[in-house]
Formats: C-alpha cells, sequence, structure tokens
C-alpha cells in the first residue's frame, strides 16, 4: 500500500510541476490513466479500447466524457504548462504536440527514472 501512496504523491507532483490545470475532471483523469498504466503497462496497447474505458468506470462517467476532458487537459498543459518541466519530461515538445499514449509514457519514464535516482 506505501508504494501506491508514493507512486499517488510522485504522479501528483509531477503534473503539478508540468502545470497540469488540477481545477478540471481532466486532471483527476489524467492522473487516474497514469496510475492505472503504471499498474497495467499492457493498457497502452489501446488508448480508446482500454484507459478511456478503465478511467471512465473509476470516475463512473462515460468514454466520450474521459476523451474529451483529456483532450482538454493535454492542450491546456502543452500551451500554458511549465515549458522547462514540460521539455524534460516530453522530449517531443519543441517539434510536436504528444498524443495522450506518449504522454503517458513519458511521464511514467521519468517516475521511474526519478525512482532509480532517488
Amino acid at each position: 500500500m506505501n508504494g501506491i501512496v508514493n507512486l499517488n504523491t510522485r504522479v501528483s507532483e509531477l503534473l503539478d510541476r508540468m502545470g497540469v490545470p488540477d481545477y478540471t475532471a481532466g486532471y483527476s483523469f489524467l492522473h487516474t490513466a497514469i496510475m492505472s498504466v503504471y499498474e497495467q503497462p499492457d493498457l497502452l496497447g489501446s488508448i480508446i479500447e482500454c484507459i478511456y474505458v478503465v478511467v471512465a468506470n473509476k470516475h463512473k462517467t462515460t468514454v466520450a466524457h474521459v476523451e474529451e476532458e483529456l483532450e482538454h487537459v493535454l492542450l491546456a498543459t502543452l500551451l500554458s504548462g511549465d515549458r522547462v518541466m514540460l521539455q524534460k519530461v516530453l522530449h517531443t515538445l519543441h517539434y510536436r504536440q504528444p498524443t495522450l499514449r506518449e504522454f503517458i509514457e513519458m511521464s511514467l519514464k521519468y517516475i521511474r527514472s526519478a525512482e532509480q535516482v532517488g
């Protein structure tokens, strides 16, 4: 249980440092998506059929609502987030917008690399 609590904190801290707007449902959905993929990496196999469904079920909402909120929060983060931190985590930022899959993968890679250093 302590590992999940620590992971929860690390995911929250990373999202906050990147400037993900925390006043939206998208923040909670993105947090849940990252946590879910950390626990079940095979979920990345299909964003819509797997991650959106898992997030929708956990938050008792629709897949369409999850998709809309995640798209919104990702765009808002890329437009107004901390550019330096986003570049550190999302190495593709200088030439194109990352997909949700890439955002989750790179966020988890960053968290895992921090675990190994710390």
